[in-house]
């Protein structure tokens, strides 16, 4: 390099956005795919035909279909887990760019390597109530089951993720502070 040249080199980030349902993990995911970054719906995405997460017993630890409607204490009796190769070999199929992977399981903790930063969403009750209830996008948490869960869940999830080294972002803000808050964290 000359002097008055500057090498400007681009960082390439594996970012987790997870936390509970309602916590804000698909709206931020989206404001940072607009903002240029790779976005992996870890809940929904498949590699090679095969989906990144299902339902497994929590007792047999196999793969399990959950029924429509699902019943009352599905949740309770089932894990949303995630297959952490077929995630893994999803976030290599671009390894040039940033890549936001946005969801939660029960076993997210196997896939933290995967990962340059974690993000732990929360929100306080009244407001993951308010948004699992108004929500029009996802039928989850509108059982009285399903919100007793995902409230249940809430308190334990960000306390146990900061415990693995993961950045605790609150969701009780606007979305801009929220992007702008985790930006400020790359």
């Amino acid at each position: 390099l000359l002097p008055n040249q500057i090498l400007i080199t681009k960082v390439i980030m594996n970012i987790l956005i997870t936390c509970t349902s309602g916590s804000g993990k698909s709206t931020i995911s989206r404001a940072l795919r607009n903002l240029g970054y790779d976005f992996i719906e870890a809940d929904v995405d498949t590699y090679n035909g095969k989906s990144i997460a299902y339902w497994t017993g929590k007792k047999t630890k196999r793969g399990r279909n959950m029924p429509w409607p699902p019943p009352e204490n599905w949740h309770n009796e089932n894990d949303w887990t995630w297959r952490v190769d077929v995630l893994q070999h999803k976030i290599n199929e671009n390894p040039k760019e940033n890549i936001v992977v946005s969801g939660d399981s029960r076993n997210k903790t196997e896939a933290l390597s995967l990962f340059d930063r974690v993000f732990v969403l929360s929100a306080d009750d009244d407001t993951l109530r308010h948004r699992l209830e108004t929500r029009t996008d996802n039928y989850f948490g509108k059982s009285a089951d399903q919100l007793a869960w995902v409230l249940e869940e809430n308190k334990t999830i960000a306390a146990e993720m900061t415990k693995s080294g993961a950045i605790h972002i609150d969701t009780n803000k606007p979305v801009k502070q929220v992007v702008d808050e985790i930006l400020s964290k790359l």
